[in-house]
């Protein structure tokens, strides 16, 4: 999961520039969605795991790990917190 963590800012970058597009179509509306999510929870799985694994003598983790799970977490409630509220068109005012 470490070797791979490179991708976590091109990720996030994608996500980001995906929110700005105003495409309809179906591949971009769900990679919209789904994309934060896989970001958020791949970033944040990766910086529990660095936070909660052993101290090694080489490498002394400080306050990185902490804030890519501040992060990560901010996100994921960023990509779920819309799906969860109604839209303007489903009012039920007359």
């Amino acid at each position: 999961a470490v070797r791979l963590w490179p991708l976590v800012p091109l990720l996030f970058a994608l996500a980001t520039v995906l929110q700005w597009s105003m495409s309809i179509r179906p591949l971009v509306t769900t990679a919209r969605r789904v994309l934060p999510l896989v970001a958020s929870l791949y970033g944040g799985g990766v910086a529990l795991a660095i936070r909660l694994a052993p101290e090694a003598g080489l490498f002394r983790f400080r306050y990185g790990s902490w804030l890519t799970l501040i992060g990560s977490i901010v996100v994921f409630v960023a990509a779920v917190w819309p799906a969860s509220r109604p839209g303007p068109a489903s009012t039920d005012e007359p």
